[in-house]
């Protein structure tokens, strides 16, 4: 089940470069990163009234765990500028790219307080081919 959830948010994030690019285009690109966040707060906000949970001790958490909203803002801005100038295509292919590289080395390290999970060169061929993937869009 968890490999579809993965599927979909796959899925879900080619439609959003999509949508946010041309929000990007029809606006501009900081209005654009504002409208989306705006909407996803809002979101956020009624699910959190709708399925409230337990509140965690707030005292203990990192304050790079707040900082993911500073990271979302960047990460939508860089993709509107970016798909404005290469298509959805090779943005998302590089996003997952970088997503893959960021995520071995967190993995490697046991960075961000994460569990560390052994990588080594069996990951190298799995690389090669997403660059080889992105080289080839690249061309067409």
């Amino acid at each position: 089940m968890y490999y579809i959830f993965g599927l979909l948010v796959g899925g879900m994030i080619a439609i959003m470069v999509s949508v946010n690019g041309q929000l990007a285009v029809h606006t501009s690109i900081y209005i654009s990163a504002s409208i989306v966040h705006i909407i996803a707060s809002l979101g956020t906000l009624m699910l959190t009234l709708l399925y409230p949970q337990e509140k965690e001790d707030r005292d203990r958490l990192p304050i790079y765990y707040y900082l993911t909203g500073v990271l979302g803002a960047i990460i939508i801005v860089l993709n509107n500028v970016t798909f404005k100038e290469l298509g959805v295509s090779i943005t998302v292919a590089l996003m997952l790219l970088g997503q893959m590289i960021a995520s071995l080395f967190i993995d490697s390290y046991g960075l961000l307080k994460m569990k560390r999970v052994k990588t080594g060169r069996e990951k190298a061929p799995g690389l090669i081919m997403m660059v080889i993937g992105i080289i080839v869009i690249m061309l067409n």
